[in-house]
């Protein structure tokens, strides 16, 4: 059986699987932008701690887990 990671979008909600510079393991985010980076997508997450960066699709799979929740709130921004 696969899973399928759920379409990321403003207000998409995630959970830090690993520690990374701005986030730690277990750490809530969310997603406040999607852009595109010389034709690459690209996702900026904030975290409870009030850190944030973008992340690549690549970066999105190693680190985080999307939880198929939106924030109806910060989807407006």
């Amino acid at each position: 059986m696969t899973s399928t990671t759920p379409a990321i979008q403003v207000g998409s909600l995630a959970l830090a699987t690993r520690a990374s510079g701005v986030c730690d393991v277990g750490e809530r985010g969310v997603c406040y932008e999607v852009y595109v980076l010389g034709q690459r997508p690209g996702f900026s997450f904030l975290f409870e701690q009030g850190r944030y960066d973008g992340f690549s699709p690549e970066d999105v799979a190693l680190f985080l887990t999307i939880t198929g929740e939106v924030c109806a709130a910060v989807a407006k921004y």
